[in-house]
């Protein structure tokens, strides 16, 4: 079960259009690729303090490219 992403069938193979979040196209893409960082992302989450997971997780989900990167390193 992920913390992150929803746990789905994905079956969305399209690239990230221009103007897509970052977290929505990662939790759409059925991308092999996609379900091993959304994997690694869950598991770096499930290793930080249960009291700082929550305020990370609504970060990484906000929308917000700038939020995104900024919770995931991901620059």
């Amino acid at each position: 079960m992920g913390l992150i992403f929803d746990d789905i069938e994905r079956s969305d193979d399209r690239p990230k259009e221009n103007q897509e979040a970052d977290y929505e196209f990662y939790n759409r893409s059925s991308w092999p690729e996609m379900q091993l960082v959304r994997d690694l992302l869950d598991d770096l989450i499930s290793r930080y303090p249960d009291s700082e997971q929550g305020e990370l997780i609504a970060r990484i989900q906000s929308g917000s490219d700038e939020h995104f990167r900024s919770a995931t390193f991901a620059y």
